[in-house]
């Protein structure tokens, strides 16, 4: 444990007013004191000088009035009589009273306490039946009161021989504490006792400038210590001891003493300096550091003097055996023959630094485990050594190096070892610290293989997209050139994954294309077939599979065109075939058939050969060329096999294939006359199998890119026994609740044969493993099905998921869509929202290592949908920009959910009466995506805002559930984000400042009457920043605000989407928002601070810059020139009468100290009149008519600089208003 000690924090402690003698004279300065500057004022604080009261005390408690605070008990028992005195409340002032005969309790902070006198008295203890001596005479806090910034100074403290233990106590909440220029005599144990818990610089007390006359009055067995530390740090600066003997007197026992009261407590970061005692004559100790209870950390001497002669020792030989460590220097004199403990000092201050936070099981010899570090008093070399390896398997390298030893580790047989360091010096002192390594199991890096390939999510974009974006493999025509098409008993068949959360948003007519060669989807070509889907909202195919086959002449008179509904599943096998004089279209899944259509051949004939190869992936002409035509899109799903069979198949082969037996083992491989199976896209896979030996056919090719790992799409299968998981979308993110970096997936499928508990194991995509094989809590396999729960770890990137059963572990059931731990984000409001998560005019597309998707419920199709960003599919700029803003916080993944419709209010969504917002939209939502949120952010008031009533309108009946207080007109609260019931009851809620809005009738620039969203606006901001205060604990960040939006040129409540002040800037300040909510990004806003009346011309106003930046405009970084007439910073406005009107005019607005945080409003002309006032970022704000919103007046507004926004950084906080 080590600690910086930086400069002595100052604070005027009043100046020199009295100074009263101790009598009997003053003794010449000793030649030692004399020959050191600083040690000669701290001498003569004997006299009483500077550490008296200024004044004399004369105001008697209980007789006099008493202070504002002030309580006075009168007591007695005993024939005693003794008042208690409390202080209470923050601020107050206690000077001037003689406080004789008085018990004093500070609970307050902020008190100062000075130029009084303290005589406390002996007390009558009930309990006993004794006269005591009292415990305090001044006490600074009880138990856990806040009673930061004490200053107790200037005050006599008179022990009256032993009538009093300790002086000053401070309590375990005196940060800040200054307890200076006081005099102490005549008490039985101590002076100045701290049990204050703070260590900083900053926070630890400061005992200072005071004078310690001689104390252990009372009893031959009284230990008096001037100073006693018994938690925390100190820095005791500038003081004097008395110790030479008086009749009694027992004496002084030592000048500084560290000793925790509590076993556990923690003394660290003190620092003595300029210290003085004399007197002393017998075998007492300056300083003491007794371990008993605790560590001691880090204690500094610095110009330390002990006068005369004596006997006494400064670290008695085995009482410095701390975790920290002692440092002596400056100017130092002890007695002659003293036994000063520097040589005799053992080593301290042992750190340790893990390198690794836990050893992997079964990890090799030699790897780095961590660094030991430590300090020798007297500069001597030190060594490390293992005085138990925990049997070998920890060894010391390099010096100072923990390695891991020969003998290796073994998880789970230990989950941790034990080691004792031996810490030894060159002088042969030592010290042993016991320290606990952490085992935890290994986690290997696999070969990620895959069962099927997945085609890119860019595949499902509309018919916009030229058909050549499309990605797919050419299959090549099945051969041999003699033989018909279905001309007798054939079969075709494929399996397929349909991601239908990525295709649910389409509607009207566009099907589909998953493979074929049709051309088009009517029957114009021979010999031809293509299969399609139709998206679940699909004008007349919705949720369908329709396969159509063309006979020789291709008319509709003899061509088969059937279509199965399959809109509830997701894997699946699809066969056509021909069975004597019918053909069947058929879906299997998992061993079964679940449904299929049976069509008589009929006048179906045919003289050749299927006409020719056929894309898999899009549809695509007869010439095997992807089609670009509006009436198709290509498929974002997975194929896993493909083949054409003659011969006759049955309902059982297919059955069996469908769950899991291989087709080739199933069906006679010579049969085949076109065969493969598509793990992935390589050479080898797309070339035929050796295997099908009726496979004539050349190898297949791609064409574009952006193929990806796919699923299996059958059950892995052992003999009659048969293992599957259930499909989870692509892109799907487990959420963690703020704080957390593990997360609970539900997992769930189905098994045949099979019995006990299913295990799970989490890697990412390069392999790494990051939770290795687990039972899943509850998966037990019954009734063919099972479901469990495991928790895995945040991911890095997306990862894949691989499932087994326990009692057969070969049955590896592979998931392969993009997965992963990470953080699901709520994104709630209306139109700007929904406007900005939706735009791609600047057609931004994300890195490739971006790891975000995007949940979404149609407001059309009534169905949610779910997509992955990739830089081939950017899905919109607000997810390019969030992506890669993301990037730069966690590489984890993130789950955008939309929850944004526009021209709706919070009364609409919460009243389920209403229709244009119904709360079962984000549930449908979230059965989806997962109700896992991490976090939600609100930006949100344009339909509600009229009302002025945002806070306990809409927001407190939104969050909390409360009654609408002042909405108009009145609603019922149906659901709220805390009911417990739709979100986490630990996600984080984040406020987003509204938007920026501007009056769509506004035609000047001098027009600040407002309108119908300017001032409400404002209001509702207002609104935002208040909630926190209103009610603590429940809102856990707010937002960058979005005053610097972009409006339209028609003014009013929206963003332009083509430049980078509309949905991108939203997008950058959300997310930052969110992550505030979440604790990863810890930023703050810059705010107005203050302002001054500097002259009779200027203003000047302080910006806080809370991260360390400059302040600056975004005119420069943006490339725009000021608007000729305009001052570089925009949105301070000056009224001149109360209020009443406002302007923007009339005076210039220019940053004057960047550094500083300074901006300077100087008068054009004339001077500022008394009671002027000034305003920043008004109601609008920037509201001033509608031919100022092309001189982008925004990119004057005030910034912190920072990595935001190519450099622009954090917008301040607009609202802001004074009178100066």
């Amino acid at each position: 444990m080590k600690t910086e000690f930086g400069k002595l924090r100052l604070q005027k402690l009043g100046k020199l007013a009295l100074s009263l003698g101790t009598g009997g004279g003053v003794p010449a300065l000793p030649p030692v004191i004399q020959a050191n500057a600083w040690s000669q004022p701290v001498y003569a604080l004997r006299t009483g000088a500077n550490c008296l009261p200024r004044a004399t005390p004369n105001k008697i408690p209980g007789v006099d009035a008493s202070a504002a605070g002030m309580a006075v008990v009168n007591n007695s028992g005993g024939g005693l009589n003794w008042k208690t005195v409390t202080i209470t409340g923050a601020g107050r002032a206690i000077s001037g009273w003689d406080f004789s005969g008085c018990l004093v309790v500070v609970r307050g902070s902020g008190c100062t306490v000075e130029d009084n006198l303290f005589a406390p008295p002996l007390i009558w203890k009930v309990s006993t039946s004794e006269i005591v001596v009292s415990s305090y005479a001044l006490q600074i806090g009880i138990g856990a009161d806040n009673v930061a910034d004490a200053l107790v100074q200037f005050n006599d403290f008179d022990g009256g021989l032993g009538k009093c233990n300790t002086a000053v106590f401070l309590g375990q909440e005196a940060a800040r504490a200054i307890v200076g220029n006081n005099r102490y005599r005549y008490f039985a144990s101590d002076n100045v006792k701290s049990l204050c818990r703070y260590t900083s610089d900053a926070d630890r007390p400061v005992l200072r400038d005071s004078f310690h006359g001689l104390g252990g009055w009372g009893s031959p067995t009284a230990h008096y210590d001037a100073i006693t530390i018994a938690r925390g740090g100190a820095h005791i600066l500038n003081n004097c001891f008395e110790e030479t003997p008086q009749t009694g007197a027992y004496g002084l026992n030592n000048s500084v003493r560290l000793q925790a009261d509590v076993p556990g407590y923690v003394i660290d970061n003190v620092l003595v300096e300029n210290l003085v005692s004399y007197g002393r004559t017998g075998p007492s100790l300056p300083f003491q550091n007794s371990n008993d209870n605790s560590a001691v950390g880090a204690v500094r001497f610095r110009n330390i003097i002990v006068e005369p002669n004596g006997t006494g020792a400064v670290f008695p030989t085995g009482q410095q055996d701390s975790e920290g460590f002692v440092e002596i220097t400056g100017a130092l004199r002890f007695p002659d023959g003293a036994a000063i403990a520097t040589p005799a000092l053992k080593p301290g201050g042992f750190t340790y630094a893990p390198t690794l936070a836990s050893v992997p099981s079964g990890a090799g010899a030699g790897i780095e485990v961590g660094t030991f570090g430590a300090v020798d008093v007297n500069g001597d070399a030190i060594s490390y050594s293992l005085q138990d390896s925990a049997g070998g398997r920890f060894a010391i390298a390099a010096g100072n190096k923990l390695v891991t030893g020969l003998v290796a580790t073994d998880y789970p047989t230990a989950t941790s070892h034990a080691l004792v360091v031996r810490i030894l010096d060159a002088g042969g002192k030592y010290m042993d610290r016991n320290l606990t390594i952490a085992v935890s199991e290994g986690l290997p890096t696999i070969t990620v293989d895959q069962a099927s390939v997945r085609f890119p999510t860019v595949n499902s974009l509309s018919s916009a997209i030229a058909g050549a974006s499309y990605s797919y493999i050419a299959a090549s025509n099945p051969s041999p050139t003699t033989g018909t098409w279905y001309n007798n008993d054939q079969c075709w068949l494929a399996t397929l994954e349909v991601p239908w959360e990525q295709l649910d948003g389409l509607t009207g007519t566009a099907l589909c294309g998953v493979l074929g060669n049709l051309g088009t989807t009517a029957a114009t070509q021979a010999r031809t077939f293509g299969l399609f889907i139709g998206p679940r909202k699909h004008a007349t195919l919705a949720g369908k599979l329709q396969l159509t086959a063309n006979s020789e002449s291709g008319q509709s008179a003899d061509w088969f065109k059937q279509a199965l509904d399959i809109s509830a599943l997701r894997r699946m096998l699809v066969a056509f075939r021909r069975d004597g004089s019918n053909f069947r279209f058929e879906i299997y899944s998992d061993g079964a058939l679940v449904t299929s259509v049976t069509q008589a051949v009929g006048a179906f004939a045919t003289s050749a050969r299927i006409q020719a190869g056929f894309p898999i992936g899009t549809m695509g002409s007869s010439a095997g060329v992807p089609l670009s035509s509006g009436s198709v899109i290509g498929f974002p799903g997975s194929i896993g096999l493909t083949g054409h069979y003659v011969g006759a198949v049955t309902q059982a082969d297919l059955e069996a294939i469908s769950a899991g037996v291989h087709p080739l083992t199933q069906l006679t491989a010579a049969n085949w006359r076109q065969y493969r199976d598509l793990p992935d896209v390589t050479s080898g896979s797309l070339a035929k199998p050796a295997a099908a030996t009726g496979d004539a056919t050349a190898a297949f090719t791609t064409t574009g890119t952006g193929f990806g790992r796919g699923s299996d799409l059958t059950p892995r299968r052992s003999g009659a026994n048969w293992f599957a998981s259930n499909y989870i979308p692509d892109g799907y993110v487990w959420g963690l609740q703020p704080g957390q970096t593990t997360a609970t997936l539900t997992l769930s499928g189905k098994a045949s044969g099979l019995t006990g508990l299913v295990e799970a194991r989490v890697f990412d995509e390069t392999g790494q493993v990051t939770k290795n094989w687990t039972a899943l809590t509850g998966s037990t396999i019954a009734g063919g099905v099972w479901s469990g729960t495991i928790a895995a770890p945040k991911n890095s990137g997306w990862g894949h998921i691989d499932l087994r059963p326990a009692a057969d572990p070969t049955l590896v059931h592979r998931l392969r869509g993009k997965l992963g731990v990470g953080y699901k984000f709520g994104i709630m409001g209306q139109s700007q929202l929904a406007i900005a998560l939706g735009a791609t005019t600047m057609a931004k597309a994300p890195g490739a290592s971006a790891a975000l998707s995007y949940q979404a419920f149609d407001a059309t199709t009534l169905m949610a949908t779910l997509k992955r960003a990739t830089p081939l599919r950017p899905l919109t700029d607000f997810m390019a920009v969030a992506a890669d803003l993301a990037l730069t916080y966690t590489t984890a993944p993130i789950c955008l959910v939309d929850m944004a419709v526009a021209g709706t209010g919070i009364d609409e969504l919460l009243d389920d009466s209403e229709a244009d917002r119904r709360w079962s939209d984000i549930t449908t939502s979230l059965a989806m995506c997962g109700a896992d949120v991490s976090a939600v952010v609100i930006n949100w008031s344009t339909n509600n805002q009229s009302t002025f009533a945002i806070l306990e309108g809409y927001l407190d009946p939104l969050i909390r559930g409360d009654a609408p207080a002042g909405a108009s007109p009145a609603y019922t609260v149906d659901h709220y984000l805390r009911d417990g019931l739709t979100f986490p009851s630990t996600m984080a809620i984040v406020l987003s400042p509204p938007t920026r809005h501007t009056d769509a009738t506004k035609a000047s620039a001098t027009d600040f009457s407002g309108g119908a969203y300017t001032g409400p606006a404002g209001a509702a901001r207002a609104d935002y920043y208040a909630y926190p205060a209103a009610h603590a604990g429940v809102v856990a960040a707010i937002g960058p605000p979005l005053n610097d939006m972009a409006i339209t040129t028609g003014g009013g409540p929206h963003e332009p989407t083509d430049i980078d002040e509309g949905p991108s800037r939203i997008a950058r300040r959300l997310l930052v928002g969110l992550l505030r909510g979440i604790a990863i990004d810890t930023t703050a806003d810059p705010a107005i601070t203050g302002a001054t009346l500097a002259s009779s011309t200027t203003i000047t106003v302080n910006v806080s810059r809370p991260n360390g930046g400059t302040l600056q405009t975004a005119w420069a970084l943006k490339g725009v020139a000021v608007p000729g007439g305009e001052s570089t910073v925009q949105g301070f406005e000056i009224s001149t009468n109360g209020g009443t009107t406002w302007s923007r005019s009339g005076f210039t607005a220019e940053i004057t100290d960047a550094a500083g945080g300074v901006v300077t409003l100087t008068k054009a002309s004339g001077t500022w009149v008394t009671g002027v006032r000034a305003r920043y970022l008004a109601n609008g704000p920037l509201d001033y008519g509608l031919p100022t919103e092309a001189l982008q007046l925004y990119h004057g507004t005030l910034y912190e600089s920072g990595a935001l926004e190519g450099g622009i950084g954090l917008p301040a906080r607009g609202g802001w208003s004074a009178t100066l």
